[in-house]
This record gives structure tokens, C-alpha cells and sequence, in this order.
């Protein structure tokens, strides 16, 4: 296998990966992405970006269940514009976004904070006007609502547009089996990748963008700079996928503890169910091959999943009645992601300048060296183009390749398919009443 070259190799072929590789190609720096493509994945981005809920965020949402956590709302609020402009058609139109309250001034308060940063909100006055747009809120405690505009989106169609973009570019793209069996060694002329002991590429920097396989990978470069065992934290997060004629709306419960987010769906045109993330149930995990769904009443578990639906969304009994038991459909799935442990997180300090959970460290290979390794985690889907922009003017800076003569680009000979979204993937449950209680059933 020959060696391709470029200045900077990107590992991770998902949202963070592809928008770093965006804005350096901007800037006329070659990059070629590696991402996994095998039987299970059927594509780039398959292990984490179009595992999320398609949720477009105004940045509404961080102020509301943070009112401090404004860096957040901020990169998610410039990522919203900034991906709207870029690939409209990549958005479901004419969905409207309802933030839900129990208290009124809870419901107050968020449209104000929105209102000091330009972030567009109104409050509804008759929520006769939201019950039209779906039955789940008939006898709900949530009768406040503020109309945002959050939108869903379909993840893989809005990364197929940017590689194709990519591809125009000069962005060199690469697939590889599996991340295990790539290794890397460091010397003075930069790096080279090796997939089974054979010869990749080689390149100046490498970025790893690889969600919850960065300390695996760091592990595995750093061999004479060893990452500490504790730097980083796995977590996943438990997402339901219902299929049917569930909500034209979206639901938003920012201010409910373990709350159901309802996002709505399309597969090729009309909506065709929706995806529910139940607020702050994500846990810790040790291994990024640990997909597993929680335990029965575990932090959540299917059966809180149910609790809180009914619970919240008490018009559901109306769509799962025995009459309709095979109308809404549903799985599970499990998105991972990866945060700083506390340690590195007060050392990082202030310098992330983009939001709470984005992740961009350098490293060096010897303690002599320069940094020319470096982790890169955005954080928030929406917030991803912004982070990226940011950490491609600090890396071309940190490269000493801010004055150089810009080179030209050749547009790549391999055009990957990105996969996609989990929506697509078969239902295996039933939801129905039983008696008083919400239920999943084995189909």
C-alpha cells in the first residue's frame, strides 16, 4: 500500500472531523479524514453524528436549563445560522419548536434570556394553538409554552452535502475496517499512519476526531507521553425512536428533570415519527463498545422512558390505546459522547472559548517536542461548525502555517457515502396501555 501525504490527517469522519476539514481546506492546507467503514457502520459518521436526535438548535435550549451556560447557547446559536445558510434543504420545513413549563415565570424567564442574545422567542398566549399541532399535551401539567425555532434536520443528508462539498474542495477521504489496527509513529519530518504495520500516510499533524475513541487512540500514540487513565469520561445516552403519527411539533421540556425532548422525523419527505432524549439520563461508561441499554428502572431505562412520557405527554394513551397497539412502533438506541475528567477540565480552564463540553487539547509526542497531535470534540452537534472554525485558525497558528503560499487543491478521487440516520433501523417494540401504565412489547 503506498503513502499518501498531507499536512494534516483527520481521524473521525463525522460532523467533527468533516467541518475541521471544511474550514482548512478553506485555507488551502491538505487533510485527508479516516473514517470506519465496515458491515455494521455502511458508511462515514455512522458511530456517533447520525446517531443524534436531528435536533438543529437556536440556542435557546442551554439558557434555559442553564442560564449561566451562555457560551453554549452562543456556539449553538452562530452553528443554527451557520448550518441554516449552508444546507436549507437539509431542514424539515414548517415544523413548529414549543418549549413546555409547569410555572409561568420559568417560561418568562427563558424568553427574556433569549431576548438579550438575539435569539428569536415568543410567548404563546392560547395553547389551543399548540394542541392543534398535536394531542400529546391533552391533560398535560405543561400548560406554558414559548415558540422557539429549534428545527429538525436530517443529519445525513446535511454531512452528505458537506462531503460532496469537501470533495470539490481537495479533501482527501480514506476508510479503514477499524481504528484497532491503526498505529502511529513521530519524527522530526511529522507523523506516520500505519493500518496493520502497513504504510498509510504521513502528515505534519494529526487530529483526532474520533468522539469516544480519542483516549483509546491517544493511549496508542502517545506511547513516550502517556494520557492519564482519568482524563476523559464515556458516557452514553439512551435515545427512543417512535414510528407513526406521533407530534408535527417539537417538544421541549428544559425545565423538567428527566424530561422527555420529542424532536419529529422524516424519512424521504413526511414526518414519520419522532426521536425521545430524556433530559440529564446519561451514565458513565468504560468502553466505547458498550452499547447496551440501561437495566430495568435504571437512569433511562425503558421503563422510565414509559414514566415519563405518560407522564408528561399524557395525550399518548390516545395513540397506544388496545384499539391502536400496532400503530407506534419503537427501539432504542445509544449515543455515546466524551467529556473532560475534572482534572484536565479546571486545567482547560477558559481557554475552550467556544462551550461547556467542547474539547480541543494539543499534544506532544516527546516532552522536547512541539504539539502536533491534538483531540477535538465539539461538544454539540449544532455547535460543531463554530468549534471547528475556531480550532483550525488555532491549528494553522500552532503550525507556523499562517503566512505560507496557499497551494492548490485537487479535487479527491473517492467520494464516501455517508450513513444513515438510526431512524431507519427495525422497530422492535409495540407500545401499548396496559391498565394505567405504558408499555413496551416485543413484537
Amino acid at each position: 500500500m503506498s503513502s499518501l501525504r498531507c499536512d494534516v490527517a483527520i481521524v473521525g469522519g463525522g460532523c467533527a472531523g468533516l467541518w475541521l476539514a471544511f474550514w482548512l481546506a478553506q485555507h488551502k492546507i491538505s487533510c485527508i479524514v479516516l473514517d470506519i467503514v465496515d458491515e455494521r457502520s455502511r458508511g462515514f459518521a455512522s458511530y456517533a453524528s447520525t446517531r443524534n436526535q436531528g435536533w438543529l438548535q437556536s440556542g435557546a435550549f442551554y439558557l434555559a436549563i442553564n442560564d449561566v451556560d451562555r457560551e453554549a447557547a452562543i456556539a449553538c446559536r452562530d452553528g443554527y445560522h451557520f448550518v441554516k445558510s449552508f444546507a436549507p434543504e437539509a431542514l424539515l420545513p414548517k415544523v413548529p419548536c414549543y418549549y413546555l413549563f409547569e410555572d409561568e415565570q420559568d417560561r418568562n424567564d427563558v424568553v427574556e434570556s433569549c431576548g438579550f442574545l438575539g435569539i428569536h422567542a415568543r410567548k404563546i398566549k392560547d395553547m389551543d394553538d399548540v394542541h392543534k399541532r398535536t394531542s400529546l399535551l391533552v391533560g398535560s401539567r405543561l400548560v406554558y409554552a414559548a415558540e422557539l425555532f429549534d428545527c429538525p434536520m436530517d443529519t445525513t443528508r446535511l454531512l452528505t452535502i458537506l462531503v460532496r462539498q469537501l470533495h470539490g474542495m481537495g479533501v482527501q477521504f480514506m476508510s479503514v475496517p477499524s481504528l484497532d489496527a491503526l498505529s502511529a509513529t513521530w519524527d522530526k519530518r511529522g507523523w506516520s499512519l500505519k493500518l496493520d504495520a502497513a504504510p498509510l500516510l504521513q502528515s505534519k499533524a494529526v487530529v483526532l476526531a474520533s468522539g469516544v475513541l480519542i483516549p483509546r487512540l491517544l493511549q496508542r500514540f502517545l506511547i513516550n507521553n502517556p494520557v492519564g487513565e482519568n482524563d476523559y469520561v464515556l458516557k452514553k445516552i439512551p435515545v427512543l425512536v417512535m414510528k407513526g403519527d406521533v407530534s408535527k411539533a417539537m417538544l421541549l421540556t428544559p425545565k423538567v428533570s428527566s424530561g422527555p425532548q420529542l424532536v419529529p422525523f422524516a424519512i424521504d419527505g413526511p414526518i414519520k415519527g419522532a426521536t425521545v432524549c430524556l433530559l440529564r439520563v446519561d451514565t458513565e461508561i468504560k468502553d466505547p463498545s458498550d452499547q447496551s441499554l440501561p437495566p430495568s428502572n435504571a437512569n433511562g431505562s425503558i421503563e422510565e422512558h414509559a414514566r415519563q412520557l405518560l407522564r408528561w405527554f399524557p395525550g399518548i394513551q390516545s395513540l397506544v390505546s388496545p384499539r391502536k397497539r400496532n400503530t407506534i412502533m419503537a427501539h432504542f438506541y445509544v449515543c455515546q459522547k466524551l467529556q473532560l475528567g475534572a482534572k484536565l477540565e479546571k486545567e482547560q480552564g477558559d481557554s475552550t472559548h467556544v462551550s461547556r463540553g467542547h474539547i480541543w487539547m494539543p499534544y506532544s509526542p516527546y516532552s522536547d517536542a512541539p504539539p502536533s497531535l491534538f483531540a477535538f470534540y465539539p461538544g454539540k452537534f449544532t455547535a460543531a461548525p463554530i468549534a471547528a472554525w475556531r480550532c483550525a485558525g488555532d491549528l494553522e497558528a500552532l503550525m507556523g502555517w499562517t503566512n505560507r503560499a496557499s497551494k492548490v487543491l485537487e479535487a479527491s478521487e473517492f467520494l464516501p457515502v455517508v450513513a444513515k440516520q438510526r431512524y431507519y433501523d427495525q422497530s422492535l417494540y409495540y407500545m401499548r396501555m396496559n391498565g394505567r401504565r405504558l408499555v413496551f412489547t416485543r413484537k
